[in-house]
């Protein structure tokens, strides 16, 4: 939780209030706007790290759900899967 309360508070540029869960952040503490902006970031973080972990070639797409099961941010091409 404290990598993703701290790029929260550097994505929004305003502290950010401990929080205990993922869901308690994008749902409680961010604003409509701020989680969206959030979770696209996040999104990009999670395809930055997989292309490094793997030195990889390609360029994966990753999809943020909730507990409703809607999308909250994304990074990468979503037109395969639309």
């Amino acid at each position: 939780m404290p990598f993703i309360c701290t790029l929260a508070s550097q994505i929004v540029d305003r502290p950010i209030a401990e929080c205990n869960t993922v869901e308690e952040l994008f749902m409680d503490i961010l604003t409509e706007q701020e989680r969206g902006n959030v979770a696209d970031q996040l999104a990009a973080e999670i395809g930055k790290a997989i292309v490094d972990t793997f030195n990889s070639s390609w360029h994966p797409t990753v999809v943020l759900i909730n507990l409703k099961g809607e999308m909250i941010g994304h990074a990468g091409e979503l037109r395969v899967w639309k």
